[in-house]
């Protein structure tokens, strides 16, 4: 079963392209910022010299790693069905 047979009754393949497109920037915004968390805690424990700082680097570490798999994971999600998407556009033109 197509993606687009799915969805057709209420939006078109256009609409859908734009939201799964949009949906993948968002899966990479959330990687880079898990990215930059999990930095930003590795630099807080370098740094710190009392415990409070130190948890909050292990905090962000731990945080900043799920962050940027799970963006990665909705990035990969997306890219696929934006390609399905697009595969599918083609056989209707």
């Amino acid at each position: 079963m197509s993606i687009l047979s799915e969805d057709a009754p209420s939006r078109n393949l256009k609409e859908l392209i734009t939201d799964v497109a949009r949906n993948e920037r968002n899966g990479l915004l959330i990687f880079q910022m898990g990215i930059v968390l999990a930095f930003g805690g590795v630099v807080i424990n370098v740094l710190s010299n009392n415990i409070v700082a130190t948890v909050s680097g292990i905090f962000f570490v731990i945080f900043g790693t799920l962050s940027t798999a799970i963006g990665f994971y909705v990035t990969v999600h997306y890219a696929h069905k934006y390609n399905n998407l697009l595969k599918e556009s083609d056989t209707l033109a």
